[in-house]
């Protein structure tokens, strides 16, 4: 099995790199390949000793890595992370400024603490917690996960506008639903493209056991937690078919 992880920062490989050398230690059959992902993610996914990968990072190498194993038979999971470097902050920022520039209500706008922070330390990669109200739908942040702390807030005057916005980005890991009503609650759920659904409670991308995965366009490949971690890099019997979301079909666990 080999991890790739789209990560820029140094303390992230270091951490990484630790972890193996502990795992190797213990008699693990794990491995660390280090170097740019750009020389190296083409190599490790076509190579034909690769049996299994997982991949942490930015949907555009995401995007390709799927496209690379479409037609192959290889297990392989896909998460889209958060923000890894100034080039994300920016990319937030002029997101931010675009839905306020066409109509979006900034609801609160933090600001950074340096006091929180070392003397000297770059901090360009931080982003303050941002919410707004009503973002206009032609704006990129009405359709797309930010992966960052911007919040947005949309007001619905009826249960199929609801169930419609909270799929406008066609899948997602974990959804909630705070309503008075529980068979109200249970019915939206089922309408939700979420993975994990909280009802009056609040739902984890993933604890201990729990198995974590996504619907729609939030996860690809195999679902992983506990037993499924071990199912999703090991060959079972003829004909089976792991709990995932793959291009010919999605196979889901019981849900809890």
């Amino acid at each position: 099995m080999v991890r790739t992880a789209d990560r820029t920062d140094d303390g992230g490989l270091f951490s990484l790199t630790i972890g193996f050398a502990l795992a190797r230690r213990c008699g693990l059959p794990v491995s660390l390949v280090s170097g740019s992902g750009d020389a190296l993610s083409e190599a490790l996914v076509r190579n034909q000793d690769v049996a299994a990968l997982a991949f942490v990072g930015g949907k555009s190498n995401g995007r390709d890595i799927a496209a690379s194993l479409y037609d192959r038979e290889k297990r392989y999971m896909l998460d889209f992370g958060p923000l890894i470097n100034p080039r994300k902050v920016e990319e937030l920022r002029v997101m931010y400024s675009e839905a306020v520039g066409a109509g979006a209500i900034n609801l609160f706008e933090g600001e950074l603490d340096e006091a929180r922070f070392l003397p000297g330390q770059d901090i360009s990669a931080y982003l303050a917690p941002i919410s707004l109200l009503n973002v206009p739908r032609n704006c990129r942040l009405h359709h797309n996960e930010p992966f960052g702390p911007i919040d947005s807030i949309v007001v619905v005057d009826r249960v199929e506008e609801l169930i419609s916005e909270m799929n406008i980005s066609n899948g997602n890991l974990v959804s909630s639903i705070a309503c008075d009503d529980p068979a109200t609650a249970r019915e939206i759920a089922g309408e939700l493209r979420s993975f994990k659904v909280g009802i009056n409670q609040m739902r984890s991308r993933g604890d201990c056991d729990e198995v974590f995965g996504g619907m729609g366009a939030s996860w690809k490949g195999c679902f992983v937690g506990g037993a499924y971690l071990v199912q999703s890099v090991t060959c079972g019997k003829s004909g089976e078919r792991p709990f995932g979301n793959f291009p010919d079909y999605t196979l889901l666990p019981e849900r809890r």
